[in-house]
């Protein structure tokens, strides 16, 4: 049955204690969105999706995550959980260039991936970056290093078992078949002072 109170339309849960429901799907908006009850603590998520049986299906694995954390399993960890991590014990070892163009990617990185989960991070993911990135006008080699910085921040993950693979390296390969490749290097002819500034040094 459906209940609509307040925009939000609620269904009835999968799961009942007592006549009161412990989980559900509902919808706001048209996304569906899911809920449950784990140790007397409610738990929230959207499901990402429109369609009614994607989000049972989602929901029901959403359950199953959360039951295996209980249990003691290896917890499904967030992009926003990793990339607080990886600024803090990464970007702080880098020089101070290479600090600023990491940030630069990880703000883009951010808004397209930080409502996930690090297994949602999938090739098909990493497809409809690019394809928002480039539309957006950014060229083939900005996009490599957005994703480079996304590869450097799931190896992290690895290291530190989150994740058991990294999808972004065998992406990035079949990809520079495609035109995903770093632009040709630059030649840059020095100044007459940085010149004269040389052959200072030289004498």
């Amino acid at each position: 049955m459906d209940v609509r109170s307040g925009g939000v339309q609620a269904l009835v849960g999968f799961e009942r204690a007592r006549g009161r429901v412990v989980a559900g799907i509902y919808k706001r908006g048209q996304t569906w969105h899911a809920r449950a009850q784990r140790d007397g603590i409610e738990q929230r998520t959207s499901l990402k999706t429109k369609d009614r049986a994607v989000a049972e299906k989602r929901f029901r694995k959403w359950l199953d995550q959360l039951d295996a954390s209980a249990w003691g399993e290896k917890p499904v960890r967030t992009y926003a959980e990793a990339e607080v991590k990886f600024i803090n014990e990464h970007l702080t070892t880098l020089k101070p260039k290479a600090a600023i163009r990491y940030g630069s990617s990880l703000k883009h990185l951010s808004e397209h991936f930080g409502r996930m989960k690090l297994d949602q991070i999938t090739s098909a993911e990493l497809s409809s970056f690019e394809t928002k990135r480039r539309s957006a006008g950014m060229s083939p080699s900005t996009v490599r290093r957005d994703l480079a910085c996304l590869s450097s921040m799931l190896t992290s993950c690895e290291d530190w078992e989150w994740i058991d693979n990294n999808p972004v390296p065998s992406y990035l390969r079949r990809r520079s078949r495609r035109g995903l490749k770093e632009g040709a290097a630059r030649t840059r002819y020095l100044s007459l002072k940085e010149e004269q500034a040389l052959q200072l040094l030289a004498t």
